[in-house]
């Protein structure tokens, strides 16, 4: 039963994992940025962000997260973040 559920975990992953971006087509080559990313839907896949951790200093929240920028090569990528606060005159060492 685990072993049946896993299995099926794991193709159903497999559908989520299309690529975030089309395959490149060599002809014609795109020659501007626009028509590189004309087929790219950045709201295709969910941001997922997630607040690793978070504190106050110096009057400040600062919030550390990481949020997925897509999928490539069949694996989610993730990138790394600190928030902005929203009053940038309360922490005056993060430039807005």
């Amino acid at each position: 039963m685990i072993l049946c559920s896993l299995a099926l975990s794991v193709l159903a992953r497999g559908e989520q994992l299309a690529e975030s971006l089309p395959p490149l087509s060599l002809d014609p080559l795109p020659q501007t940025p626009e028509a590189l990313w004309t087929d790219y839907d950045p709201a295709r896949e969910p941001l997922d962000m997630r607040i690793v951790r978070e504190w106050t200093e110096d009057g400040c929240i600062v919030r550390f997260l990481t949020y997925t920028i897509g999928t490539f090569k069949g694996k989610t990528s993730t990138m790394a973040a600190f928030s902005v606060p929203k009053n940038p005159t309360l922490c005056p060492a993060i430039p807005c």
